[in-house]
């Protein structure tokens, strides 16, 4: 149905799926998917120039754009501090230690499950640092970046690239 290759992927596990449990429930004998190989998608992903990384930076954002300069913010904070998106949407503010003028992230990776600690000084001249103030803020307990949800997120983020005249995938 002209589908993009992730989608059809996507669709071809949740089958594949569901036949080995018609499997296991002894409603199939056989897996037809045995003879039968699920396309991989092909993503030609293309970094952010540093340039581009300071157009985001550089968006100015009008009064009822309140969630799309937060969408802009934790995109931000995820590249200065490498951290994944979801990692980025569970922070709170006990994620962070007060270390003098210095904030340092403290948190467990949720994929890998290591912990580790990041001052957020010594990363993009304090630019996290400044976003996590600024949000630790606003948050007392909550998370960080509250109502921000990833289907959201991913909208918001295209229309963040087209505002700052970026033509690649945010």
């Amino acid at each position: 149905k002209g589908h993009n290759n992730s989608t059809s992927q996507k669709r071809h596990k949740i089958i594949k799926g569901y036949i080995d449990k018609a499997i296991k429930l002894e409603l199939l004998l056989t897996n037809p998917y045995n003879s039968f190989s699920i396309p991989k998608p092909v993503v030609n992903k293309m970094a952010l120039l540093a340039s581009e990384v300071k157009q985001i930076e550089q968006l100015q954002f009008t009064a009822g754009q309140e969630r799309l300069q937060r969408v802009r913010d934790m995109f931000l904070f995820s590249i200065y501090t490498g951290l994944r998106w979801g990692d980025v949407a569970d922070l709170t503010s006990s994620s962070f230690i007060a270390n003098g003028q210095v904030l340092v992230l403290s948190i467990k990776a949720s994929k890998t499950n290591k912990q580790f600690q990041l001052p957020l000084n010594l990363t993009f001249e304090g630019k996290g640092q400044e976003i996590a103030k600024r949000y630790i803020a606003l948050a007392n307990t909550n998370k960080l970046f509250k109502g921000i949800y990833n289907s959201f997120a991913n909208k918001s983020l295209k229309t963040i690239g087209a505002m700052a005249g970026i033509n690649k995938s945010l």
